[in-house]
């Protein structure tokens, strides 16, 4: 590590000096209003954002995952410490100033998420190893955590890796306006009148320019003494234009009120957000509000999803998002046309307003859709007009009767019974094929994990069985059924432990558990469904 890496100065104590003689840093940068204002507005939006975890259930429809674990640690509270929003704002806060931002993932024995624990990012240092090349994070200098086991999301970086902050690179941006601050503080306590120069013609002793010095200070120094009558004595005179520059001069207020505005752009939003209503409008600031929403936050919150899917989820089935609705709202009346036009060409239903107003649907009736009817695709109004049908004929004396309308086809409702069971049991084996991917990268705890995952997932199974067959009117015992599912899943993976050596265990199971996602829910749910 070079003497000059941040994260060493910051170990030490030490902080990067700026162009202006002034220290920044991290904490330095928070005694600026602009910095704690942005940084304190984006950490709470985003920690403020609903987060929800849904399940694509075919073509483009979608579902709340209520039930999966990581709904709940995403969604209400990630640890017994913490809630859902105090996680994420303190995760963006740590993005931010450090350019980096570290949560550690909790498991359970059977392989499920349990928890996140945020660590502070001048704990963890990336580091790849020596033997293999693969990359882990030592935390604390003494404990390696697996990537797949650490949520990582960086501001700038230069290898996709570690990441830097803002303030690395706004260095003399913010020494500029932290030494305008300190500047202006002194110049208020010195009385708000700028420094000159205290003259002797003579050669005074040192202890006769220390009293001088100690009685000009206590009579003049702060603001309550200010334009008070200066008395010297001795053939001391005061030059208050040697050595001076006055505050307008050095151009003090345009220089703080520049500082508000480069921050602004170092950190990509609307300077109204941090109060600074210049430059602002009442034309615009909507506008600006939307722009912040589109080119700020969007790209944040992509970066966080995709965290949470590869680490915490099984994407493209589970996936998560932000929602950022209520972000994007206007005023009541142009909500009032947007929704007025969307109903209008059936892109929103009564429910689906509602819904987007925080207001109680009205029930089933409002999840039905209306299109103007006075409107019709360009090719069915060009086209001629159907032929109408012969009129019909009452049956002739003696003829034989109609024939009857068909029966309905019993095999639709046999395919309906299959899908809800291969549906649940696809379900289960998700679970199952997340806990055995995670227990194979572990070889030597492979089979323990077996003894001690199976006897815990089978009554579960058994349990979402016992719920799932009778809708399916299939009279088939739900533990005896359970039990069978579990043994094949165990003589499989003990077949591949037989085999395998321990470097490529691992990839043998990912195979297996293809396999199964690829059609052992459907086999399995057809052969007892419809054994023929």
């Amino acid at each position: 590590m070079p003497l000059t890496d941040p994260s060493l100065l910051a170990w030490l104590g030490l902080r990067p000096t700026s162009s202006a003689g002034v220290a920044v840093g991290p904490e330095e940068s928070l005694s600026l209003s602009a910095v704690f204002a942005a940084v304190h507005i984006l950490s709470e939006t985003i920690g403020a954002l609903p987060l929800q975890v849904y399940r694509r259930t075919g073509g483009d429809k979608k579902t709340t995952a209520a039930t999966h674990p990581a709904y709940r640690l995403l969604h209400t509270s990630p640890n017994p410490e913490m809630t859902a929003k105090r996680f994420r704002q303190l995760r963006e806060f740590h993005r931010l100033l450090w350019g980096a931002t570290y949560a550690e993932v909790g498991y359970d024995a059977g392989g499920n998420v349990r928890s996140l624990w945020p660590v502070e990012p001048w704990r963890v240092r990336p580091d790849r190893d020596q033997d293999t090349g693969e990359l882990y994070y030592q935390v604390d200098g003494m404990r390696r955590v697996h990537p797949e086991d650490m949520l990582v999301n960086l501001l700038v970086s230069k290898d996709g890796v570690s990441g830097k902050s803002f303030v690395d690179y706004a260095l003399t941006s913010l020494g500029l306006g932290i030494a305008a601050q300190e500047f202006a503080a002194r110049f208020f306590g010195n009385g708000a009148r700028p420094g000159g120069i205290l003259e002797h013609p003579g050669s005074p002793n040192e202890q006769a320019r220390k009293e001088l010095r100690e009685s000009w200070t206590k009579q003049h120094g702060g603001p309550d003494s200010a334009h008070k009558v200066g008395v010297l004595w001795g053939g001391w005179k005061f030059n208050r234009d040697a050595g001076a520059i006055a505050p307008e001069e050095a151009q003090l207020l345009e220089t703080r009120r520049f500082t508000g505005e480069e921050v602004a752009r170092w950190l990509n939003i609307p300077p109204h957000l941090i109060r600074d209503l210049s430059r602002a409008t009442f034309a615009n600031i909507e506008q600006q509000q939307i722009e912040f929403v589109v080119y700020t936050l969007a790209p944040i919150l992509v970066d966080y999803e995709q965290e949470y899917d590869r680490k915490l989820l099984n994407p493209p089935t589970l996936y998560s998002k932000h929602s950022v609705t209520g972000l994007m709202r206007g005023d009541s009346a142009a909500r009032s046309a947007w929704y007025r036009e969307m109903f209008g060409i059936g892109v929103y239903s009564v429910n689906d307003i509602c819904d987007s107003e925080d207001l109680n649907p009205i029930g089933p009736a409002g999840d039905v859709r209306f299109v103007p009817v006075n409107m019709q695709p360009l090719e069915k109004a060009i086209a001629p007009p159907p032929t109408p049908p012969p009129p019909s004929r009452p049956p002739a004396p003696g003829s034989a009767p109609a024939p009857p309308p068909p029966m309905p086809d019993p095999s639709a409702g046999l395919a309906r019974r299959v899908e809800l069971l291969a549906d649940t049991l696809g379900r289960m084996l998700g679970v199952e094929a997340m806990a055995c991917r995670r227990a194979a990268r572990r070889p030597d705890r492979f089979l323990t994990w077996l003894d001690e995952f199976y006897p815990r997932h089978q009554p579960k199974l058994a349990v979402a069985l016992q719920v799932v067959l009778p809708l399916c009117e299939c009279a088939q015992d739900a533990e005896v059924m359970a039990g069978e599912w579990v043994e094949t899943s165990r003589r499989a993976l003990l077949a591949i432990t037989d085999e395998a050596t321990p470097a490529r265990l691992s990839e043998m199971v990912e195979k297996e558990i293809v396999r199964w996602e690829a059609n052992r829910a459907m086999e399995q749910a057809m052969g007892v469904i419809n054994p023929d």
